[in-house]
């Protein structure tokens, strides 16, 4: 019973783990990918497009976890909605920093009639900048998350090991009152800590 217990926790842990660091690696994707739509952004008003006309053309080519995302403000733009209105729209969908970023400087540079290609290059190397800014920041906190799921999966891990070698704790914990409520208590505190732990480690990439 102690060696099922145990085995589900930790391969509850490992699965929460895997999920998000699928997330997390979308995310990135997603995050390194708003510097190159803009670039292409502003090339294409350069040559002569619209920031709208650009926008539908750049949905149109997107593919993976950013097509999913610009694909929509791009059929929305074609169905005649405002560049404001369909810019919105994503930013409120993703909820990221870099794209709220992106739609201000897309409707500032279509309503103002200003420069709008030079004020695009400049998003886009701003959103470089942040972008390496946020992988030293990563990399800075890798060991520290490492250490965390260590000393997380510690525990029943070693519960575990002690239950195979000697059969009298696994009776201990499964039989007894005070092993059963130690062995709660235990998993209760270790689901505790990896919960702080993970809501420390993402504000301090946020």
């Amino acid at each position: 019973m102690t060696a099922l217990i145990v085995t589900i926790v930790v391969g509850a842990v490992a699965v929460v783990g895997l999920r998000r660091r699928r997330h997390t690696a979308e995310q990135s994707r997603l995050d390194e990918s708003l510097p190159e739509l803009v670039h292409r952004l502003a090339r294409s008003v350069r040559a002569g497009e619209t920031v709208r006309s650009a926008l539908v053309d750049a949905g149109r080519a997107a593919d993976g976890p950013l097509g999913r995302e610009l694909g929509p403000v791009a059929r929305s733009l074609e169905r005649g909605s405002s560049l404001r209105d369909a810019l919105s729209d994503w930013r409120d969908a993703a909820e990221r920093p870099g794209i709220d970023m992106v739609v201000r400087t897309c409707v500032l540079a279509q309503e103002s009639g200003g420069s709008a290609a030079a004020a695009l290059d400049g998003l886009a190397s701003t959103l470089l900048d942040g972008l390496e800014v946020r992988a030293e920041a990563r990399a800075l906190v890798t060991q520290a998350t490492t250490s965390m799921w260590v000393m997380i999966g510690l525990p029943p891990l070693g519960a575990l090991v002690f239950a195979m070698i000697d059969p009298r704790v696994a009776h201990v914990l499964t039989s007894t009152t005070s092993g059963r409520l130690c062995l709660l208590v235990g998993l209760a505190l270790d689901g505790a800590g990896a919960w702080v732990g993970s809501v420390l480690v993402r504000r301090s990439v946020a």
